[in-house]
């Protein structure tokens, strides 16, 4: 019995090192792929950040300002906006709240009187606020 389990040992010496060789091939291939696919995401994040970053900024701004009582106006542009959607993927939610933004921060979608002196003064923006929030929650920071 031994001398059967000493035979076998003498014939799998050979094969041991190509073993270790065919292990340490596949655990490589599939470090170097998954490193791989971690970098990209990685990089997908960072340009989805550097994009949707200014547009948050702005919008915390506004929202911040408006919280106080105080309207503020920001300007994000259709680009802007374009860069975030293609990047989420989410063309069609984001295209519709930037919409209801933009309509809800023009002359008509607020509501504004003429103070003394002739300066026209924002009296309800509660709409541009509601519109601004659902921007920015529909904006991730990644």
């Amino acid at each position: 019995m031994l001398d059967e389990l000493v035979a076998q040992q003498e014939k799998l010496k050979h094969v041991w090192p190509l073993v270790t060789l065919i292990v340490s091939l596949f655990t490589f291939g599939i470090g170097v792929l998954s490193g791989h696919k971690l970098a990209l995401n990685r990089d997908r994040r960072k340009e989805f950040n550097d994009v949707s970053e200014p547009v948050r900024l702005k919008l915390l701004k506004q929202i911040a300002k408006m919280d106080a009582g105080e309207y503020f106006h920001v300007v994000i542009s259709q680009d802007e906006i374009f860069r975030i959607a293609d990047r989420l993927g989410k063309h069609d939610r984001i295209n519709h709240l930037y919409r209801e933004y933009k309509e809800s921060t023009t002359d008509s979608g607020l509501s504004m009187h003429t103070a003394p002196g002739g300066k026209r003064v924002v009296s309800d923006f509660t709409a541009a606020h509601k519109a601004a929030k659902n921007l920015l929650s529909a904006i991730p920071r990644r």
